[in-house]
């Protein structure tokens, strides 16, 4: 019986460990969320309403209060 209780105390401490490295894994691999409207060059990032791409503001088309990646992008936007 003793046999029996250890072997559950063994399996029910192993299990808690990999639940724990799995949860540790899982935050490390998520994207970071400290401030997803800055580039890696430290530049603000726009979002373009029509395709959803990330576009750095300095580079964008803008219209209408909105930033664009393409002429494309605001055409379909602006209804051209």
């Amino acid at each position: 019986m003793r046999f029996l209780l250890r072997v559950l105390a063994i399996f029910i401490a192993v299990s808690a460990l990999l639940s724990m490295v799995r949860r540790m894994l899982a935050v490390l691999a998520s994207p970071r969320a400290e401030h997803p409207l800055r580039s890696s060059a430290g530049g603000r990032l726009a979002k373009d309403p029509v395709c959803g791409t990330y576009i750095p503001v300095e580079t964008a088309i803008q219209a209408r209060n909105q930033f664009f990646c393409s002429e494309e992008c605001r055409g379909k936007y602006l209804g051209a």
